[in-house]
């Protein structure tokens, strides 16, 4: 945030999931009320990553727990990644909280982190493109950190406690900071695919398939929910809200082979918050 004279926030996401979930590309539709631009998980009802005409913004992750805590989370899974069918809240629905909710986002969050343990872990970063400050929160069971907290300029999490050290977020977070002081100009958030792209890696954290340890993952056959499934980077988006309020928002969908994608590009004037 505030590291570019163009596009003050920057966003980049990849989001892996089983290739068999089923989900929409991302479009507008409307959230108990409010219009949110968003791809859709139509099992489990909620997104991953979205964003509201007035600039708010979530993305969800989960947070991948060991040993006993990760064995309660899994018992009885019935549907594959179906938080619902485990005696959860689906962690798709935080995102649509926040995006759909008026005025200052505090209030909603210190709902859902009342309300935390309804969820399975997860980390979560969201924020105003129209104040431009960020926030992180996380909910693990974990001897880690959790709690919530305002982001520095330049921020990087996935699966696990931000303070890990893991190559995956460490590498993305220098390509995109390097990308930025090299590209001071205008650019096309195509341009930001190419490093999102990325399906190298050198360090493995314990206890996950080695395909997990890249920015970007290639499909490979996991077991979730008691059924092996194709499991892969599913989608890239690139988010950028720039200096005259404008927000671009790039979805690049993959099929399975990851060979074949399509790309999805909505711009919109941000709108002032109720």
């Amino acid at each position: 945030m505030e590291v570019h004279p163009v596009y003050p926030v920057v966003l980049v996401f990849n989001r892996d999931e089983a290739f068999e979930r089923p989900a929409e590309t991302l479009h507008f539709w409307t959230h108990e009320g409010v219009e949110v631009l968003a791809g859709k998980d139509t099992l489990g009802k909620g997104t991953w990553l979205g964003v509201s005409r007035d600039g708010k913004v979530a993305a969800i992750l989960n947070y991948w727990e060991s040993g006993e805590e990760k064995a309660r989370q899994n018992q009885a899974t019935l549907e594959v990644g179906s938080d619902a069918m485990q005696g959860f809240l689906t962690r798709g629905d935080i995102p649509l909280k926040l995006l759909s909710s008026a005025g200052y986002l505090q209030p909603t969050i210190a709902e859902i982190w009342t309300n935390r343990h309804a969820y399975k872990s997860f980390n979560l970063i969201y924020g105003d493109l129209q104040t431009k400050e960020m926030w992180h929160c996380s909910h693990n069971y974990s001897q880690s950190w959790q709690g919530i907290m305002q982001l520095p300029r330049s921020f990087s999490v996935s699966n696990t406690v931000h303070t890990t050290e893991w190559e995956k977020t460490s590498k993305l977070q220098s390509a995109l900071q390097d990308f930025l002081s090299t590209h001071t100009g205008i650019f096309e958030p195509q341009e930001l695919l190419l490093m999102l792209a990325d399906c190298s890696y050198a360090n493995s954290l314990p206890g996950i398939y080695p395909e997990e340890n890249a920015i970007f993952v290639k499909t490979f056959e996991k077991e979730l929910g008691g059924m092996v499934c194709n499991k892969g980077t599913v989608s890239s988006t690139v988010i950028l809200r720039d200096v005259s309020g404008n927000v671009t928002v790039l979805e690049r969908s993959f099929d399975p082979s990851q060979a074949q994608y399509s790309d999805t590009t909505l711009t919109f004037p941000l709108t002032p918050s109720l």
